[in-house]
């Protein structure tokens, strides 16, 4: 009798020290496989983190297609012999740009208004400065002075905000006057511009390269201190012949007699500059400077989805960006 109970607790022993090695192994299988499911979604992660930095630093990388390249010299071919209109327009992301009679000068008209609005904003003058509006300075197309009277306090805040968003003649006569004519053409020659501005003459010739630089400075100062008033002004569809559809870019015109220009900056999906300097004041010059807009914005969305699709498949890929 003592055998059998002996022989049944050894057998019970057997059975629970079985049951506890099983349970053992069983927790050990387990242990393992969370440690390789662990070990999978970490390295899947790492490679999602991999391929998101890829992406990433490829689309910060400029980038133009070839189909892009041929559009552009299509573009510049056709263009090159119209004598009567200079071209510029530069893709900053990207980090490629077109120009098209670059040996042109232009009288400027009001698009000298911008660089004195510049200059103000650049050197930080007193916005709320108060200026006599006098009868001296009195000019034609004065939308915003017409709402004044002599010996009135005009801020230097109201009077940009006329000349850039009216583009008036009478508000930028009163600024000249306060920042001083050397003062301007100094100014742009900082910035390799050449203004022919007298006491006489308080307007410019200008070619499309000085225009360019006109628009760096003007792109510089969107980003700064002074930039949502800045945008507030140029975002107007006063003679705005760029704007198309839900295209809109900041811009400044500029108008007198068979000269008419249009200069701006788009900023969306990414910026760029543009400007049109023509000779077609007597044509039907906003059809014709929307209709080659239109053409370049679509060249230039064309390679925005073109390095889109590079980039997706470049983070997908172990290998270098070219």
């Amino acid at each position: 009798m003592q055998k059998i109970r002996l022989l049944i607790l050894l057998t019970v022993t057997i059975i629970i020290l079985g049951i506890v090695c099983l349970t053992w192994k069983i927790y050990q299988i387990k242990q393992s496989v969370n440690q390789q499911v662990e070990l999978a979604k970490k390295e899947t992660e790492k490679k999602e983190k991999e391929q998101e930095l890829r992406y990433i630093n490829c689309i910060n990388t400029p980038f133009i297609s070839e189909e892009t390249k041929e559009k552009l010299e299509d573009f510049q071919s056709r263009y090159q012999e119209l004598k009567s209109f200079s071209f510029y327009f530069e893709d900053l992301e990207n980090e490629y740009h077109l120009i098209i009679n670059e040996e042109k000068s232009y009288y400027g008209a009001s698009l000298i208004k911008l660089l004195a609005m510049l200059y103000v904003l650049e050197n930080e003058l007193p916005l709320d400065t108060g200026i006599i509006y006098e009868q001296r300075l009195k000019k034609e197309s004065s939308l915003g002075m017409e709402n004044h009277q002599y010996g009135e306090l005009i801020s230097l805040e109201t009077l940009i905000t006329y000349t850039l968003t009216y583009s008036d003649n009478t508000a930028y006569e009163h600024i000249l006057n306060y920042i001083g004519i050397e003062n301007l053409k100094n100014y742009a020659l900082q910035y390799n511009i050449k203004l022919t501005i007298n006491n006489y003459e308080h307007y410019s010739y200008l070619n499309i390269l000085e225009t360019a630089e006109l628009l760096k400075i003007t792109n510089k100062m969107l980003e700064g201190k002074y930039g949502s008033f800045l945008k507030q002004c140029l975002d107007n569809d006063y003679y705005n012949s760029l704007n198309f559809e839900r295209t809109r870019l900041y811009h400044k015109y500029g108008l007198y007699n068979s000269y008419y220009h249009d200069i701006g900056i788009y900023k969306n999906d990414g910026t760029y500059l543009i400007a049109f300097l023509t000779t077609w004041g007597y044509e039907n010059y906003s059809d014709q400077i929307q209709q080659i807009h239109k053409e370049i914005h679509q060249i230039y969305q064309e390679n925005l989805v073109a390095k889109e699709t590079y980039c997706q498949n470049f983070a997908n890929k172990k290998e270098d960006l070219n």
